[in-house]
C-alpha cells in the first residue's frame, strides 16, 4: 500500500475532481466516495497513517520524544437567512444581484417597493427555508416526522401538506415536499407554497457566485487578502469579472451548446464555459489578437451579433 500516495487521495479529495457524480445542488454526494463504497467514511484514515509510520519508527529503533500537539476548536456555521429583508444592506445586494444576475432594470425597483412594505408590516417578509424529513412536527396531540405527513411522493412532483404548522418557533407554514431521485426535499415557507419551489431554487445563486469566486474560478482564497477596503476591491472586480465570464459562456453556448451529461445536467456552467475560453485567449493573446478585441467588446454586447466575430 501506498501511504503517501492514499494520504494525498484523501487530503485533497482528487475523487471530486475525476469522478462527476453530482447532487441537485452540483455538489459531490458522499455516497460516490470511495471511504463510503469501503466502508470507512467514519474513520481518521490519515491519522491512522500516521499513527502507523509512528509504531514503524519506534519498531526501528527511533527513540525520540513525540512533539505533543494542542489543538483548539472554532466553530463555523453557515445559516441561511431566514429573512429575505433582515436589513436595508442586504436589499441593496439584492438589487445588485437582479441588475447582475437576473439581468433587469426593473425587479431592483419591486425588490424595494417589497421591502417597503414589509418594513412598514403591509407584507410579510417572505421565506423559504429547507427542512430536515426526520424533523418532528405536531399532529393532534402527538408527533411524526415531518416526512410522513407527506405519505408516498411521485419523483419530480411537488405535493402541498394543506395544514400548516410551527416550525422552528415559526408559526403558520406551509409545507411543500419533492422527491428528486433517493432523497426527499421538504420546504417550510410563509409564502403561496405554489410558488415555494422556485422560490426556493434562487438562494443557489449566491453559492454558484461564491463557488466561481474560489476553488471553480478565482481562486480568491489563494490572495490571502485580509483588509477590508482590499477585499471589497477585489469582490468588486471579480464581481465584473464574473459577469464578463457568464456573458462570453452564454453567447459560446448559442454558438455550441454545452454537453449534457448522462445525468441530464450540463457539464460545466456559463461561467466556467466563458471562464475558459478567456483564460484561453489571455494566455495566448499575442497571437490571438482578434479574439481579445473581440472579448473586450462583450463588456457592451447591445449591438453585438453572433456573426460579428
Amino acid at each position: 500500500m501506498d501511504i503517501f500516495a492514499s494520504s494525498f487521495f484523501m487530503l485533497t479529495r482528487w475523487e471530486e475532481y475525476v469522478d462527476l457524480s453530482r447532487d441537485e445542488h452540483n455538489r459531490f454526494p458522499h455516497t460516490a466516495s470511495l471511504a463510503y463504497k469501503h466502508n470507512f467514511l467514519d474513520r481518521p484514515i490519515v491519522n491512522e497513517y500516521i499513527e502507523f509510520i509512528w509504531n514503524m519508527f519506534l519498531e526501528l529503533g527511533y527513540s525520540r520524544e513525540r512533539a505533543e500537539r494542542k489543538f483548539s476548536i472554532l466553530l463555523t456555521h453557515d445559516v441561511d437567512e431566514i429573512l429575505r429583508y433582515p436589513n436595508l444592506k442586504k436589499v441593496i445586494t439584492g438589487m445588485g444581484g437582479d441588475v447582475l444576475f437576473r439581468k433587469s432594470i426593473f425587479l431592483p425597483f419591486k425588490t424595494l417597493y417589497d421591502y417597503t412594505l414589509v418594513s412598514i408590516k403591509k407584507r410579510k417578509d417572505p421565506f423559504a427555508i429547507r427542512i430536515k424529513e426526520g424533523h418532528r412536527v405536531r399532529v393532534g396531540r402527538g408527533e411524526r416526522r415531518v416526512k410522513e405527513l407527506f405519505g408516498t411522493l411521485m419523483e419530480n412532483t411537488p405535493t402541498y401538506y394543506r395544514t400548516k404548522k410551527t416550525i422552528y418557533g415559526y408559526q403558520h407554514l406551509s409545507l411543500v415536499a419533492i422527491k428528486r431521485k433517493d432523497e426527499y426535499m421538504i420546504i417550510a415557507t410563509n409564502i403561496k407554497q405554489e410558488k415555494a419551489l422556485d422560490y426556493y431554487k434562487r438562494r443557489w445563486e449566491i453559492e454558484t457566485l461564491f463557488s466561481a469566486f474560489k476553488m471553480r474560478g478565482f481562486n480568491l482564497e489563494e490572495t490571502h487578502l485580509s483588509e477590508n477596503k482590499k477585499i471589497d476591491s477585489m469582490v468588486a472586480i471579480l464581481s465584473l469579472a464574473f459577469v464578463w465570464c457568464h456573458v462570453v459562456g452564454e453567447w459560446l453556448n448559442e454558438i455550441k451548446p454545452i454537453k449534457l451529461l448522462k445525468h441530464g445536467r450540463k457539464a460545466k456552467s456559463l461561467f466556467l464555459y466563458g471562464f475558459e475560453c478567456l483564460d484561453e485567449i489571455f494566455s495566448n493573446y499575442e497571437i490571438r489578437s482578434k479574439e481579445l478585441a473581440w472579448a473586450m467588446r462583450m463588456f457592451n454586447i447591445g449591438d453585438l451579433k453572433i456573426d460579428d466575430y
